[in-house]
């Protein structure tokens, strides 16, 4: 039996204080949502709320695609229902029910493919391949990523591309096929700096390169792309004047959101630690703090230890973090 690799992700928190901006929304959807009605204009600000709402209250996030999912049923507004669909489908994977999460997104796939929307087909059959790699069920998650690949590539959507190549490559990676995995985040990378400039999909890129060539003993090649992408993210702390978490451990990354707001992230543990970090480069005054986890993978790399910490949601002290 193949030993399972680890998907190294270096998710970059470049948090820009957006929270105190999307409370603002929120509060104006509510009250929209408490003045209008129309049934199709209700279901549209449900799914709205439930996207605000998908990272900060999971729970909220929840009880409004679940509503509109009902409204849309009772009104026969099946753009509304597709949508709500994918929401409830995305609230399923977040909560790790996996099954669930899939019949969802099945669902929305189908009446998107009905509806002839080419930007959900595609993107719709990669959270359902970002479920099934989870699940380790690694050919479906590969045929459903090759054919939102295929989409994105008719579409002529670089950075939808980039986003699946990259998806591509973890699954490739989990596999220990380090060698097409590089292949998959090499294009990921080049595609993205000729389209979106996605920094967090970039540094993704790199990081993983690294893993895959520390994966190969080739631990030259690796610490020259985790040097990259740690430089990357001083970078961007540096340009913009914000502070940065670094974490790296494994995660989904890929392709959330809904029709209104759509958006290439990264879920799990590793991340919301990499958010507490960057939370913490304002206690302490510094531009980047690093977990430990990415410290003892970037290797050589000078660096000061500031403290020992218990982040937000951990019931333990986390490992000394430290600023490049």
């Amino acid at each position: 039996m193949k030993k399972r690799l680890q998907i190294v992700s270096l998710f970059l928190c470049l948090c820009i204080s957006a929270w105190s901006q999307r409370e603002h929304v929120i509060d104006s959807l509510q009250h929209l949502l408490n003045s209008e009605q129309s049934d199709t204009q209700r279901v549209n600000l449900m799914n709205h709320l439930a996207d605000n709402y998908r990272f900060s209250d999971p729970a909220k996030h929840m009880e409004y695609a679940k509503q509109a999912l009902a409204l849309a049923h009772r009104t026969n507004f099946q753009r509304g229902l597709a949508n709500a669909y994918n929401m409830v489908g995305t609230a399923m994977e977040n909560g790790g029910r996996f099954d669930a999460a899939i019949d969802y997104y099945d669902s929305s796939l189908t009446l998107y493919t009905s509806l002839g929307n080419s930007n959900f087909i595609a993107r719709l059959n990669l959270n359902i391949a970002n479920v099934y790699q989870r699940k380790r069920e690694y050919k479906t998650a590969t045929q459903y990523a090759m054919t939102s690949l295929r989409k994105q590539e008719e579409l002529h959507n670089n950075f939808g591309v980039a986003v699946t190549n990259l998806t591509l490559g973890n699954i490739a990676f989990s596999e220990d096929d380090a060698a097409s995995a590089v292949s998959y985040y090499e294009v990921a990378y080049r595609l993205n700096r000729i389209s979106e400039k996605n920094l967090s999909l970039e540094a993704s890129a790199l990081a993983n390169i690294g893993a895959c060539f520390k994966s190969l003993h080739q631990p030259d090649s690796s610490m020259h792309y985790f040097r990259l992408a740690l430089s990357l993210a001083y970078q961007a702390g540096d340009s913009a004047k914000i502070g940065t978490g670094l974490n790296t451990g494994p995660c989904v990354v890929g392709n959330m959101g809904s029709r209104q707001r759509f958006d290439y992230s990264a879920l799990g543990d590793t991340v919301n630690l990499a958010s507490r970090l960057e939370g913490q480069s304002r206690a302490y005054g510094v531009d980047i703090v690093v977990g430990a986890s990415t410290r003892a993978a970037a290797g050589e790399v000078a660096a000061i230890e500031l403290d020992l910490i218990v982040v937000k949601g951990k019931n333990r002290s986390e490992e000394h973090t430290s600023e490049l």
